[in-house]
């Protein structure tokens, strides 16, 4: 019965003995880029069973994308001796904010995507001005200091007005 209900669970929580394994660790030249530059990355096959089986895949896949999952660019890559490297250019009109960049192989796609190698980067866009999202509250908080002024040093007493969700 036990068995039966193996084939039933997500992936990630069945551990089959004689799966091999395949983890990558992912590095890029920097956390912050700027909208159009390259991101310059790394991939290294750090999870095999044994040397000769390094790594199981020939290509590892590279995707750039948004907290809403779009895809804004990928691309394919070749290993050799269980090591990659190459370049993703960033589109000139992406808008500033928090990307995500992630690789996975062929064979890793039979496993959750949660635990392929991911690396979170800002990019920054300085000819897209920023816009307030409209679900964004309102917030602002005030200090009114007795007397008027803050003195480095002394005791005061202050009035904290806090206007909005906080």
């Amino acid at each position: 019965m036990m068995s039966c209900l193996n084939n039933y669970l997500p992936a990630q929580h069945v551990y089959i003995p004689d799966a091999p394994l395949e983890a990558f660790q992912l590095t890029t030249d920097r956390d912050l880029y700027i909208a159009g530059e390259m991101i310059q990355f790394s991939t290294l096959c750090i999870g095999v069973d044994s040397p000769e089986k390094l790594p199981l895949s020939k290509v590892i896949y590279l995707e750039l994308f948004d907290a809403e999952r779009k895809i804004i660019q990928r691309g394919k890559f070749n290993f050799k001796d269980g090591c990659s490297s190459g370049q993703l250019k960033i589109p000139q009109e992406q808008n500033s904010g928090v990307y995500y960049l992630r690789a996975y192989t062929q064979y890793l796609r039979n496993f959750h995507h949660d635990t392929w190698p991911l690396k979170v980067i800002t990019i920054i866009n300085p000819s897209i001005p920023l816009t307030k999202r409209n679900d964004q509250p309102n917030n602002s908080v005030t200090i009114y200091p007795s007397g008027g002024k803050l003195v480095s040093g002394l005791h005061a007493e202050v009035a904290v007005y806090a206007e909005g969700t906080i």
